[in-house]
């Protein structure tokens, strides 16, 4: 990313990622970049940050965090500039509890942070970014997938790429999913949808819903069996980026292009399996 940015590279404010978006977009759409950048900041940087922090090597940490910067400066990727911050908190919560309460006490903040933003004036940018960008976004998006795929043509799975180049049958030409939507309700916007409306609504109509979840299911399996042994704040901590992209994009997407394809194969390689920073047999009081 530092060679095919070097000559865009920008640190700009919050309210200029747009205009930095715009201005780099078409140096990263190649096939060999996309995929790289993706992995990097869903895979790769969440593996090395965490790892960092558990193995006590700031080598590993500052890396991440330079990546992150990085990233930021090339494709304005608000989440990813903050990742390092939000990994860090989230880290020192995680081990300091028992695991299920500590579930408890992120759902009591996240309650109190609601309620706060609701008694006080809120700055429109931060009140547009937490209320509508984190909480209300997939279920409003999940509605108009909806509304739109229950009066046009459904894909059937072809808005996938693999299954597009077999079958040639996806009814929106070359316009991805995101962007149907987008042009359908509010001219050019890219609406990237949950698992659930891409893969379900989308693919399938209402039936589709369950069959993704299904889906998800049998991955879960396949994760806790490759997952067996890991530290468990550690795999939280990891998968982060991951489900965010979940929550986000089709849960093919996420797979292959969010980096889920990838942290399941480290954590196949026998050098992490045993790893005693990660693993849990060597670190009981984190589980």
């Amino acid at each position: 990313m530092l060679f095919v940015y070097r000559n865009s590279l920008r640190l700009v404010s919050f309210a200029d990622v747009y205009d930095l978006r715009s201005s780099n977009d078409e140096l990263g759409g190649n096939f060999f970049t996309a995929y790289l950048s993706s992995w990097l900041s869903n895979a790769f940087i969440p593996l090395t940050f965490v790892y960092g922090l558990f193995a006590s090597k700031r080598l590993y940490v500052w890396v991440a965090t330079f990546a992150c910067l990085v990233i930021y400066m090339a494709t304005a990727g608000k989440s990813v500039i903050l990742f390092p911050l939000f990994m860090y908190g989230l880290y020192q919560i995680l081990k300091r509890v028992n695991l299920n309460g500590s579930f408890f006490a992120i759902g009591a903040a996240l309650i109190g942070i609601m309620l706060f933003t609701l008694l006080i004036d809120l700055n429109v940018f931060i009140g547009a970014v937490f209320w509508m960008r984190t909480l209300g976004n997939g279920g409003l998006l999940a509605n108009y997938y909806y509304q739109f795929f229950s009066e046009n043509p459904t894909t059937y799975y072809s808005h996938i790429n693999f299954v597009n180049a077999i079958t040639h049958s996806y009814p929106y030409g070359d316009v991805p999913l995101g962007r149907v939507i987008g042009l359908e309700y509010w001219g050019e916007t890219n609406s990237n949808a949950s698992f659930w409306a891409t893969d379900g609504i989308a693919a399938m109509g209402e039936i589709g819903i369950l069959f993704s979840s299904v889906i998800l299911f049998f991955i879960f399996i396949f994760f806790n069996r490759v997952s067996k042994g890991y530290n468990k704040v550690f795999l939280i901590l990891v998968l982060v980026p991951f489900i965010n992209s979940l929550l986000n994009m089709s849960l093919f997407t996420s797979m292959l292009t969010g980096g889920g394809f990838v942290i399941f194969l480290v954590l196949m390689f026998s050098s992490s399996v045993n790893n005693k920073y990660i693993n849990e047999n060597f670190n009981n009081s984190w589980r």
